[in-house]
């Protein structure tokens, strides 16, 4: 926690030493509100619906200026993940934020993952009373950039009811997630002297431009971007890992996760073969 402070803290301050966007606050139904810069971004909340077993489902939908981009869950060179805080939500026991296949940015030398023009994260959230209103309050820290990167606090603030209704742009959001493989992944550890260098291996689809993006749970630990070749029918991703702790790396095997990202599919694997 006092990590996740402190980068906040100095993130705000990079805002106000570059250009800073200032959230604004812009009027919509009832059931949602938006904020932020109608010149960079702006960011809704989606009510969505509510399942019978109290699982609901909504969204939250980030619209980008031409030439902005923000980030996925593993940014690349320089960009900030998107970060939920939900805490002063009522009647919401737990969360977990769902987000669609990534674009892999290459430009000069240098490689982000992440959307441009427009993303929506849908958001399933558990309600502690099936059949009553969340009071959704928290907010929603991301990245922006196009030359200059900054970050952005926003508010989310919503009343969620049920059922609620469905909603095009969550479901599509939710079938645009990569598709979870079942095939074992194989993974090889090499000590270097700065780490560990690690060499992945599935059987997964092959796609024209495909990139292979390899994470870590522990944020003081960075892998690199991965190298990604063929070998048959089984891709092959090779990083190094290095860690901001002391002492040896430690790894558990199944931590280590693998997506294949091209423009027309994305595939994840979690965990290495034992």
């Amino acid at each position: 926690m006092i990590q996740q402070l402190s980068f906040r803290a100095a993130a705000r301050l990079c805002v106000l030493l570059a250009a800073p966007v200032a959230p604004v606050a812009m009027a919509l139904p009832a059931l949602g509100q938006s904020f932020g810069n109608p010149d960079v971004v702006k960011v809704d909340v989606l009510p969505g619906w509510r399942e019978a077993d109290g699982t609901h489902y909504a969204g939250v939908r980030i619209q980008l200026a031409p030439g902005w981009k923000t980030y996925w869950r593993t940014p690349g060179d320089g960009g900030i993940p998107p970060q939920f805080d939900l805490t002063g939500s009522g009647n919401l026991v737990g969360f977990a934020p769902h987000m669609p296949r990534p674009t892999v940015f290459d430009e000069d030398g240098l490689r982000s993952v992440g959307y441009k023009t427009e993303v929506v994260f849908p958001l399933r959230l558990s309600a502690e009373t099936a059949d009553a209103p969340i009071a959704l309050n928290g907010s929603l820290f991301i990245g922006v950039c196009e030359e200059i990167c900054m970050p952005a606090e926003v508010q989310l603030d919503a009343v969620l009811t049920a059922p609620g209704q469905s909603s095009a742009l969550i479901a599509a959001a939710l079938e645009a997630e990569p598709t979870r493989l079942n095939t074992p992944m194989t993974c090889a550890f090499e000590p270097t002297e700065e780490g560990l260098r690690v060499r992945a291996v599935v059987d997964a689809p092959q796609q024209n431009g495909e990139v292979a993006v390899l994470e870590l749970p522990d944020p003081m630990l960075w892998v690199s971007h991965a190298t990604t070749a063929r070998e048959g029918g089984r891709v092959v991703a090779e990083a190094e890992i290095r860690s901001g702790h002391d002492g040896p790396i430690q790894i558990a095997r199944e931590d280590l996760r693998l997506t294949l990202i091209s423009a027309g599919a994305a595939y994840d694997v979690q965990g290495c073969r034992s």
